[in-house]
């Protein structure tokens, strides 16, 4: 698959659309060293530049965006690495063991769940 069509599958996933790409910004090289600079006055003026893209995101859709990254995140550091699978059934398996643990928060989760399912269903059939 190339990098245009994982875009725009990514584009798609997440509803968003590019509305406009007609601007344009500075595309500065992937490695400056700038310990070749003595002096300001000596820096390179001129810089290539790439298409900038002004993008329209849904905020629900926004919201689940950040969710996985912060999740991909919070995987790196206790794992080391980005196995977001291995680590969230873990994660998923240490709640559990806490809501067999404690009934109350047992209790709680199932009307969580409740409450959220009803929420869902009522987005759902808002949206018909």
């Amino acid at each position: 698959m190339t990098t245009l069509n994982k875009a725009r599958e990514f584009l798609s996933r997440w509803r968003m659309t590019i509305v406009d790409s007609n601007r344009r910004t500075p595309s500065y090289p992937k490695h400056i060293t700038y310990y070749q600079y003595d002096d300001i006055n000596n820096m390179p003026t001129h810089y290539e530049t790439e298409i900038l893209h002004t993008i329209q995101i849904p905020e629900s859709a926004l919201e689940a965006l950040v969710d996985f990254y912060e999740r991909v995140e919070e995987s790196m550091k206790y794992t080391g690495s980005m196995d977001v699978f291995n680590h969230y059934i873990e994660r998923q398996n240490a709640d559990k063991a806490i809501r067999e643990k404690y009934p109350t928060v047992q209790k709680a989760y199932d009307q969580y769940m409740m409450l959220y399912k009803l929420a869902k269903s009522g987005e759902n059939n808002a949206r018909r």
